[in-house]
């Protein structure tokens, strides 16, 4: 059996025993400083984690809308660029011609998907005038077309599209003949379509 003997006067002894006390006491609140520091610098680190994130979306959805701005504008100088071409190639030809080309292209923008052009040009037809009632017009100003049809009913919206339009005085059709192509049931058609040429 060992006995410990503590042989210091009695203010030693206490002094001894506060110093251990306070060595406790900052213990503790060491660590729970330190605790409280990792926490703060925790929440601190979600928090610029959530920022970044954030910002992170943010920038994506502006180069969403900066893609969809460019290619907007991609689209609009094509657009320009073809009606340039248009306009130069328009002039380029004089005005006659230039009457002549926007028919065909009012005529061809018009034309419904389930209707095909096989032909066009402007030769005389005289047949096909006298059938119609075209010869008062002058041989330039009437355009023939022939083609096929998989409805006939999308050469009557055509027709009527194009009865419409200021460029063209008059659109008569020569023919609608109904024909069976491997077992499909289509229309083939002829028409006349007088512009509108001033002089």
């Amino acid at each position: 059996m060992v006995f410990e003997i503590n042989l210091l006067p009695e203010k030693y002894r206490k002094k001894k025993l506060a110093i251990h006390l306070d060595a406790r006491v900052f213990g503790v609140i060491g660590g729970a400083a330190l605790i409280a520091l990792l926490v703060l610098v925790t929440v601190n680190q979600s928090r610029i984690l959530k920022n970044t994130e954030e910002r992170h979306v943010a920038l994506e959805a502006e180069k969403l809308i900066v893609e969809v701005t460019a290619n907007r504008v991609r689209s609009q100088k094509e657009e320009i660029r073809n009606v340039n071409t248009r306009i130069a190639t328009l002039q380029a030809l004089g005005g006659r011609n230039a009457i002549q080309l926007q028919v065909l292209e009012i005529v061809s923008n018009r034309l419904p998907d389930d209707v095909y052009l096989l032909d066009f040009n402007q030769t005389v037809d005289r047949q096909s005038q006298q059938a119609g009632g075209a010869l008062s017009f002058r041989p330039d100003q009437i355009l023939n077309f022939r083609g096929i049809a998989l409805r006939k009913e999308g050469i009557t919206e055509w027709l009527t599209q194009l009865q419409d339009e200021d460029l063209i005085q008059q659109v008569q059709t020569n023919y609608l003949r109904p024909t069976r192509v491997e077992g499909v049931d289509i229309y083939e058609f002829s028409l006349t379509a007088v512009m509108n040429i001033a002089g």
